[in-house]
């Protein structure tokens, strides 16, 4: 789901089915695959990335009331 998903709407919302899971270790120079993850784990996902733009809340599509995590809003100066 993307930045602007609501539930009224579902306009940013685009269904994929991830081809891979991995786990990255030793800082990404070994990759790991595995077959399930659970929540609050970092893994990487092959074959979502074509969908996203910029950020994009990942779920299953059998959640009822789905929501988004807010917009990342990044404050930055230019530095002289």
């Amino acid at each position: 789901m993307g930045e602007n998903f609501n539930l009224e709407e579902e306009e940013d919302m685009v269904v994929v089915k991830a081809s891979k899971l991995w786990i990255m270790q030793a800082g990404g120079r070994f990759k790991i695959q595995i077959d399930k993850v659970t929540a609050g784990n970092w893994v990487a996902i092959e074959g979502i990335d074509a969908s996203i733009t910029k950020t994009a809340t990942v779920t299953t599509t059998d959640q009822q009331g789905m929501e988004i995590f807010r917009k990342l809003e990044f404050h930055n100066e230019s530095a002289i």
